[in-house]
């Protein structure tokens, strides 16, 4: 192995919806595993612990931006400008959507 030979790792970012309540208590777990099963497949496949979840692409109107929470910061102008409880930092963008909702497993 040469020592200029480098690893290439392709990085993607894809929006998840979950469909009604279905996946809001799964999420907040304190020790989550998370798994993506078929990614570049029509029905995607996500498994949060036991539960499995089917999924779908859907179109995306435009870019969909993603963004993470930081503290907030004090205010440069007192009159003018007020403190925010949280800010908001770009984290990344993506043109891939897919909603999922609870799946059931069948046999053929």
């Amino acid at each position: 192995m040469d020592d200029y030979d480098e690893e290439i790792v392709e990085e993607t970012h894809m929006l998840v919806e979950f469909a009604g309540n279905t996946g809001n208590d799964a999420l907040k777990q304190d020790n989550l595993s998370m798994k993506i099963i078929g990614i570049d497949s029509e029905q995607p496949l996500i498994q949060i612990g036991n539960q499995l979840y089917a999924g779908e692409y859907l179109a995306t109107f435009g870019t969909e931006l993603v963004f993470s929470e930081t503290e907030g910061h004090q205010p440069t102008d007192t009159v003018f400008d007020t403190k925010l409880d949280q800010k908001l930092k770009f984290a990344a963008k993506t043109n891939k959507k897919t909603r999922h909702q609870t799946g059931i497993c069948e046999s053929k």
